[in-house]
């Protein structure tokens, strides 16, 4: 057994994350080789993302790409529509890309313990998951198309639920009227019969 207890970690992986980071700032730098300035402001983060398009297309131009799946391609191009369809490989449901399609074009979440997930499986086990992520700190239109999933899921649970039968409902038996037994013809009444009377009402 390793023991963990009292030892050091070194996560190489979050050196290279904190030390090479994926902001508009540093792909300025990497792409344009130049300082990104008045940062955050509307109209300079827009030029400046024009300027690391126009970079990528020049450093990547005949670059040759090969997908998970081994297709290879050159997909950094001067075309809208090459560079819509290597963009979006996850194929995003919203503009964050919190959600996004599945192979099946099933709508699943994209990011925290639930990644990889359907809306539906994540809300019949975790229906407060959409009230958490309602809550919190996303984007207007990711809590719009989660308002669509959340909608779509409640519908389909009441149609199953109409289409089960009632089970607590009493089963429904058929009543058969038991046939009369014989009735005896009634017999006259005779001095034996008065006697038994009278020794029991003590008259």
């Amino acid at each position: 057994d390793f023991d963990m207890n009292g030892r050091k970690f070194v996560d190489v992986q979050n050196i290279f994350h904190q030390m090479e980071q994926r902001t508009l700032k540093a792909a300025y730098k990497f792409y344009c080789n130049d300082d990104l300035v008045n940062a955050h402001a509307a109209e300079a983060d827009v030029i400046a993302t024009y300027k690391v398009l126009l970079g990528q297309l020049d450093m990547y131009k005949d670059t040759e790409f090969e997908s998970k799946q081994g297709v290879k391609s050159i997909p950094v191009v001067n075309d809208v529509d090459a560079l819509h369809i290597f963009t979006n490989i996850n194929k995003p449901v919203d503009f964050a890309g919190r959600l996004v399609f599945n192979d099946n074009d099933e709508v699943c979440f994209n990011f925290g313990k639930h990644k990889g997930k359907t809306t539906e499986q994540v809300f019949s086990v975790e229906p407060s998951y959409y009230a958490w992520m309602k809550q919190g700190d996303f984007p207007l239109y990711t809590k719009k198309k989660l308002d669509e999933e959340w909608a779509k899921f409640n519908a389909k649970k009441n149609e199953n639920r109409a289409a089960k039968p009632q089970s607590n409902a009493p089963a429904h038996k058929p009543h058969y009227n038991k046939p009369k037994a014989d009735e005896k013809p009634a017999q006259p009444i005779n001095t034996d019969m008065l006697e038994q009377l009278k020794m029991k009402f003590g008259k």
